[in-house]
């Protein structure tokens, strides 16, 4: 399963809320994403099977489960992330809108990646050690030229790397790959400037 092929729906009555919970998805992923103000605006939707990420509103999910697990039943596989507007939690499962962007960027990569079949050991393996190389200094936000030089290698090299760690890992943007070499453990979270993730 490529993480691109995942559907998100950003189910919120705020239009404002849906705006900015887009524009962070936007820019941390390649998905598809859908914006509703009621789920019942999906019910008909046709094509609702595959994988889906439903961003959901906490009280609005309260007050119409029923038509939540009538969605879901015609659905092939989804998981949700609540939107708390007040509470602010550690949970993976729920963003807070006090959560900053990268929190919230992680979150959403981490259970994007979460509908994966392949086990993470095998997928930590993936990239070669220069590849990991490369992308720890993409994290950081370093350009081809620095990379090139940190590691004693052409920029056409870095570039080459780059095209393959893309590939191998169907992430193309580099706040995606930010997040991604936070989730695996290649960088530290405190290692993210998150002004270059925007």
């Amino acid at each position: 399963m490529k993480i691109s092929e995942i559907h998100i729906v950003i189910v919120h009555p705020s239009e404002i809320v849906q705006k900015g919970i887009f524009e962070i998805a936007s820019s941390c992923c390649d998905n598809k994403i859908f914006k509703v103000k009621e789920l019942n605006m999906v019910k008909g939707y046709p094509n609702i099977l595959g994988c889906y990420l439903f961003i959901v509103d906490t009280s609005y999910y309260s007050q119409n489960k029923e038509l939540f697990e009538y969605v879901f039943s015609n659905s092939g596989n989804y998981k949700c992330l609540f939107v708390d507007s007040e509470l602010s939690s550690n949970d993976l499962k729920t963003i807070s809108l006090n959560d900053g962007f990268a929190d919230i960027c992680l979150k959403i990569t981490k259970i994007l990646t979460s509908f994966e079949s392949v086990p993470d050991e095998i997928q930590s393996n993936v990239l070669s050690n220069r590849e990991t190389e490369v992308l720890k200094l993409i994290a950081k936000g370093h350009t081809n030229k620095e990379i090139a030089d940190a590691l004693y290698i052409s920029t056409h090299t870095v570039i080459t790397h780059r095209k393959n760690i893309t590939e191998k890992l169907n992430i193309k943007s580099i706040s995606g790959l930010t997040v991604y070499a936070a989730l695996k453990k290649i960088i530290r979270i405190e290692e993210i400037n998150p002004n270059e993730l925007i």
